[in-house]
């Protein structure tokens, strides 16, 4: 819009076509946008439920998956006005050095410390992010990649309810065992 005014006040003579240009983008919807609309339109409300529905059941599944970090409001909160937690790491795991060098020193999941020493070079909550990625096959977002270290953002809405339990049952065995190496390991 904005070159669109400044053009036209360079150059009168442009006014008129620049006002033309304007209304044909604003009128003139591609006609992709257009088949998109009518879809969405012709699926109703029905399709809209059905959507939601499985979100609050991926969203019990997680939260029941979050609980060895504690409790909703304390270890973890979000889930509801968003599609995803976030998760306050145990403080050994929180950043920096130490705690990379906390998952190296644990080991895998599976008996392979290699995977946790690998992490360890990317430090804290990333560390951790690569471990349950290597250790237990699920992938969550680090908080330092959104400005919160020492968490983990863990969405709910892009699985469908199978996957999802699947995803559920590795995050949770995975934070169970972070939760037992900060007890073995005695920080």
């Amino acid at each position: 819009h904005a070159r669109f005014t400044a053009a036209a006040a360079a150059v009168p003579a442009a006014g008129d076509a620049t006002a033309q240009v304007q209304d044909t983008i604003i009128v003139c919807a591609p006609q992709m946008s257009q088949q998109l609309a009518l879809a969405a339109l012709q699926e109703g409300e029905q399709y809209v439920r059905q959507g939601v529905a499985g979100l609050s059941h991926n969203r019990e599944l997680i939260a029941d998956a979050l609980s060895p970090l504690g409790t909703r409001g304390h270890g973890w909160v979000g889930g509801e006005g968003a599609i995803y937690y976030w998760a306050r790491l145990p403080e050994r795991f929180g950043g920096g050095s130490a705690a990379a060098a906390a998952v190296a020193t644990a080991g895998g999941a599976n008996g392979n410390s290699a995977a946790a020493a690998a992490a360890a070079a990317g430090g804290g909550d990333e560390a951790v992010v690569e471990w349950l990625i290597k250790e237990h096959g699920v992938c969550v977002v680090p908080g330092s990649a959104c400005g919160v270290p020492g968490h983990v953002r863990v969405a709910f809405a892009n699985l469908r309810e199978e996957q999802c339990e699947v995803a559920a049952a590795r995050l949770k065995q995975g934070l169970q065992q972070l939760v037992s190496m900060e007890a073995v390991v005695g920080v």
